[in-house]
């Protein structure tokens, strides 16, 4: 377990949506639909001297038409099929690379730049115990 197992954790759990580009590391550009994985902050768990990683999920679509709008709510919806929402929290171990997972909330709805190009997006952010 570790930052590391924790962002192959979440590689592996968004590869599992149909279509999606996973991004683990900063990436010079995006291919969308694409999802960009990063870590939030890192801190110990007083209690049982673990880690609490609070992560973010950049889930980006593209924005040349909007009719691709949709097809971000729907991977970005909580507790339904096919989302990325769901596809983290349907183990919540992340295969034994975590304790345990959670999606706390879905925000940030709107144009996201990376690269100089402008994507439709939101974040998904969520937190790990290591």
């Amino acid at each position: 377990m570790g930052v590391q197992g924790l962002i192959d954790g979440l590689e592996a759990a968004v590869r599992s949506v149909d279509k999606l580009n996973v991004y683990p590391k900063p990436p010079g550009d995006v291919s969308p639909p694409g999802v960009i994985i990063s870590i939030a902050n890192v801190e110990r768990d007083d209690m049982d001297s673990g880690l609490v990683v609070d992560f973010e999920l950049a889930v980006l679509v593209s924005s040349k038409n909007a009719d691709k709008w949709p097809s971000l709510t729907a991977l970005v919806e909580l507790d339904t099929d096919g989302s990325v929402s769901t596809a983290v929290e349907s183990d919540p171990t992340l295969g034994g690379r975590v304790g345990s997972t959670k999606v706390l909330s879905v925000g940030q709805y709107g144009l996201i730049e990376i690269g100089n190009v402008s994507y439709y997006g939101a974040i998904v952010k969520g937190q790990a115990l290591l």
